[in-house]
């Protein structure tokens, strides 16, 4: 195992798996990325011809500050795992998002957390890691803390 990825969503169960994440990858001296996906596409660069340009521009800035908050928040997360961090941001949903890194970056695990879904939540809502894991070409490290209780249906 040369690369591993941690996920985040930024909650504090998402945040769950990064500390474990980052001492498997320091035991194993496999590289570390922390990502993230926003959902939201990104929009189309402004036309400085097009009769909307200046609210295409308002959209495009405000993407621009979306994303720099988001490498920002992982950023801050990286320097409290110490040693070399890489950061990634996806676009898209979030298992597209997190199959585009694993391509994009050749990571050989995946870690991230889990709600712990069960009964009608699980069926009704999804599992995201339950279909990474179905989805994935590479192995999927589920973290679920048994100090934070999941959500009751």
């Amino acid at each position: 195992m040369k690369h591993v990825l941690v996920t985040t969503d930024f909650s504090e169960l998402g945040d769950q798996a990064i500390a474990p994440a980052a001492d498997l990858a320091r035991r194993l001296g496999a590289q570390l990325t922390i990502a993230h996906v926003v959902t939201a596409e990104k929009p189309p660069a402004p036309d400085a011809n097009a009769p909307y340009f200046k609210v295409a521009q308002r959209l495009w800035q405000a993407d621009q500050e979306l994303e720099a908050g988001v490498k920002a928040s992982l950023e801050e997360r990286a320097a409290q795992c110490g040693g070399e961090v890489q950061v990634g941001v996806a676009r898209g949903g979030a298992i597209d998002g997190i199959l585009e890194l694993v391509r994009e970056r050749g990571i050989d695990l995946i870690v991230m957390s889990s709600q712990g879904r069960s009964g009608l939540s699980r069926i009704l809502l999804g599992s995201v890691a339950e279909e990474l894991s179905r989805r994935s070409p590479v192995p999927v490290l589920i973290w679920k803390n048994p100090a934070v209780q999941p959500p009751q249906a």
